[in-house]
């Protein structure tokens, strides 16, 4: 896809801060990680399909999302070795590029306090609605079940 920027990448038509190559994936550094206040809060590599597939990992061939999970699972262990953050954290959204993709963040407590939290400002953590859990829990297992037809 000559539009997509990750196949440029890909391609070598845009430089790229490499981490990783095989013959399936390139996983790269973001050239825009997320800041806070002007400062990188948060470490980020992408792990990028060679081949151009969509962004929905459902539309990904079975073999290569699993291919593409123990790459994951390799460089994250490499970037808490490296960069010792609290954790590495795992995203799958391809919201901005369509092209399959995986982000691995590591977070660091003292730079992002709040982010992936489901506390409030006084620490207290916000429960869900439970209406909504129930409901929202039904239907995932309706999908469920249709799916096994």
């Amino acid at each position: 896809m000559s539009e997509c920027i990750f196949c440029k990448i890909v391609a070598k038509e845009i430089k790229s801060y490499k981490i990783y190559e095989n013959k399936d994936f390139l996983a790269i550094m973001d050239v825009f990680p997320p800041t806070f206040n002007g400062k990188i809060t948060m470490p980020t590599v992408l792990i990028i399909s060679k081949e151009h597939y969509t962004s929905k990992f459902t539309g990904v061939p079975e073999k290569l999302f699993l291919k593409s999970m123990k790459l994951a699972q390799r460089i994250s262990k490499a970037m808490e070795l490296a960069l010792k953050p609290m954790r590495v954290c795992l995203m799958i959204e391809g919201t901005e590029i369509d092209h399959f993709h995986i982000k691995l963040y590591a977070v660091y407590k003292e730079t992002y306090p709040g982010y992936l939290s489901s506390k409030q400002s006084d620490g207290e953590p916000v429960m869900a609605d439970k209406k909504w859990l129930r409901e929202t829990a039904k239907k995932i297992k309706q999908a469920l079940k249709e799916l096994r037809k």
